[in-house]
């Protein structure tokens, strides 16, 4: 009896010790999905494309050239949230990346505005949607 009470106690402490956090599960995928794009983008020749493959601070695009769409899978670090599966867009241009298409959130099936969760992530993409203008190509003078 009471080694099945001891086994019992150290198996409880054995998964209290090994868990995360869901808000550390969630910065720990961001950086796994950051680190695989970086070795993707450190293992590509040099074949230079008009839009570098880039990493977004949720997604990676790989190179494309001029005229040329990337699709990709809604993130699957959000795949909790999604109320459908769905995928996001851009477009290489001349000027670069086109911003993403169609919205995130209703791609990945964010649009119920009475959910406090969902608009909070709304902001959280609004964001990024902002802070990843920094990757895009700088649009060339006229």
């Amino acid at each position: 009896m009471r080694a099945s009470v001891v086994l019992t106690c150290y198996c409880w402490l054995l998964v209290r010790v090994s868990s995360i956090h869901p808000e550390c599960r969630f910065h720990l995928e961001i950086q796994e999905e950051e680190t695989k794009c970086a070795e993707l983008l450190s293992s590509q020749t040099e074949n230079q494309r008009a839009c570098s493959g880039v990493w977004d601070n949720i997604t990676f695009w790989r190179p494309a050239d001029v005229g040329e769409t990337v699709t990709v899978p809604c993130p699957k670090v959000f795949s909790n949230f999604y109320s459908r599966p769905g995928n996001i867009s851009k477009n290489c241009t001349s000027d670069g990346w086109s911003e993403t298409f169609p919205d995130f959130i209703d791609a990945c099936g964010y649009n119920d505005p009475e959910d406090e969760s969902k608009i909070q992530l709304h902001g959280f993409f609004l964001f990024f949607k902002k802070t990843n203008r920094q990757f895009q190509k700088p649009k060339k003078p006229d």
